[in-house]
């Protein structure tokens, strides 16, 4: 994962710079080529890296679990009163 990270971090200053390069008048055309060369060079090796493996793993919470919150019942469904006035969301 930290070889992806940082091949993004190298694109992303390599894009700063571009864009700096490309806002300076007094920056050399010559030189402007060569930042689009690495960028370009730079992005297209982060794209052939392999991803991370992304692993999804179902939760054992079931709804009831979810809605109940300690001694004050359901509270998503409805007013909420925690005895310092009423928080109540509507939707319109």
């Amino acid at each position: 994962m930290a070889l992806q990270t940082d091949f993004y971090n190298a694109v992303d200053a390599i894009r700063v710079a571009l864009k700096s390069a490309i806002d300076d008048p007094n920056f050399d055309e010559s030189q402007l080529s060569e930042v689009w060369r690495h960028y370009l060079g730079m992005k297209a090796i982060y794209k052939s890296l392999p991803s991370a493996k992304i692993e999804f793993h179902q939760s054992s919470l079931k709804y009831e679990d979810i809605i109940q919150c300690g001694d004050l019942g359901p509270v998503a469904a409805g007013p909420v009163d925690f005895n310092q006035g009423q928080d109540v969301i509507t939707f319109s």
